[in-house]
Order: structure tokens, then sequence, then C-alpha cells
């Protein structure tokens, strides 16, 4: 038994595809605000893991900067 401490979240995780806004979990964003260093990034790929903590598959979804065009990996 690993105990509880080691589990898999499976929590769904829903976030903008453009303009994510992190100037909230910054810890000086005033800062970067004087530097003009902006917070928001637009997602330009994503990671998922199907299985266990034990074993498992990665699956890639990334988008082509050239073409726009989103792209799955799965090997």
């Amino acid at each position: 038994r690993m105990g509880d401490r080691w589990r898999k979240l499976s929590t769904l995780v829903d976030f903008p595809i453009n303009n994510l806004d992190l100037s909230n979990y910054v810890q000086d964003y005033s800062f970067l605000a004087s530097q003009d260093i902006a917070c928001t990034y637009d997602l330009c790929g994503i990671v998922n893991h199907y299985g266990s903590l034990t074993y498992g598959h990665y699956v890639s979804v990334v988008k082509n900067p050239f073409d726009g065009h989103w792209y799955r990996y799965d090997d």
C-alpha cells in the first residue's frame, strides 16, 4: 500500500487557449509591469498521462507555430 499521499489526481483543469493571465500568481507583479513584461500566455501544447502512478502512457497535443494547426503525438 502506498498510502493516501501517493495517488493520481484526476481533476479537470479548465483554462483558456488564448490570453491566460498569470499575473495573480507572480510573486512580484509590480516589477514585471515596470519592465513591461506581460504575464499573459497563449497555449502551445499539453501533455496527458493515461494510467496509474506506476505505469502509463503519455500523449501530447501541440500547436504548430507555422500552420496554426493542433497535432496529437502518441507513440
